[in-house]
């Protein structure tokens, strides 16, 4: 199964469902038809989220998140793929990345 991965700055989906479907201001983004893991306590898995300024504003069924949809909505049909909280590596190297690029560049072979 493919997988979409979302990156959404600031992810709701480990906290539990965010607002109710019936209490969403108009949504930027409506995704629906999917498999969205919310990594919650309960291990639960929604069908659709509406996002609005970048934070996740509903998740649930495609009905109960349809209530969210605005005029000026984006719709995306997941298709059945997989949504993936946004994940941070936080064990991160910066310094290597210079160091690397030095060491690339040693060992090339010179004409």
């Amino acid at each position: 199964m493919r997988c979409l991965a979302l990156s959404l700055g600031f992810v709701v989906l480990g906290v539990g469902f965010p607002l109710l479907a019936a209490e969403c201001p108009p949504a930027d983004v409506i995704l629906s038809n999917g498999h969205i893991l919310t990594m919650d306590g309960e291990r639960r898995v929604a069908s659709a989220l509406a996002i609005r300024d970048a934070r996740i504003e509903a998740i649930g069924t495609d009905q109960e998140v349809a209530a969210c949809e605005g005029a000026s909505t984006r719709k995306v049909d997941l298709k059945g793929q997989t949504v993936l909280p946004g994940f941070i590596d936080v064990h991160t190297q910066p310094y290597c990345g210079p160091r690397a690029s030095s060491a690339a560049k040693s060992t090339r072979a010179t004409p």
